[in-house]
């Protein structure tokens, strides 16, 4: 009986090894742009956020700066601010952990309206300015006329 319930169990420890052709799946996902106006504000608005540090929790200054904009926007009735400008005040007085600080924003509020497809012009205009726009803040005037002449030129 040993003999049997031993030789079962080495029976059934083996190793079994398979191989398959995997099939790559383009799984891209290509969208058809989608044009919106936007609405701008045309004053400015403010709001101002203040807490002191304790010791826990430490609240960061980039993360207070991210709520007071959202919490800005939601009380505008926005979806973007635009040209958004930050104040940040701090007392340097007290130790890191204990320091009271004061962050105001302003900005223009802006609210995406008339969402619809990109007609034939719109897709024209944006392959027109592909790689034209620089990413370097420096050269957004010499971009934007650019911009601007492409599109008068129609």
């Amino acid at each position: 009986m040993l003999l049997a319930v031993t030789a079962l169990c080495l029976a059934s420890c083996s190793t079994v090894r398979k191989t398959a052709d995997v099939v790559g799946v383009d799984n891209t996902v290509h969208n058809y742009p989608v044009i919106a106006d936007m609405q701008v504000s045309p004053q400015r608005v403010t709001q101002t956020v203040e807490w002191r540090n304790g010791l826990v929790p430490q609240k960061k200054v980039e993360e207070e700066k991210g709520n007071l904009v959202a919490d800005l926007l939601a009380k505008a009735g926005g979806d973007v601010l635009l040209e958004p400008q930050f104040i940040h005040e701090s007392d340097g007085v007290l130790p890191r952990a204990f320091r009271h600080h004061k962050i105001t924003v302003t900005g223009f509020v802006g609210t995406y309206k008339n969402f619809h497809k990109a007609t034939p012009e719109d897709l024209k205009a944006l392959q027109m300015t592909q790689g034209v726009m620089p990413n370097k803040p420096e050269k957004m005037n010499e971009g934007g006329n650019l911009l601007k002449k492409l599109i008068i030129r129609k």
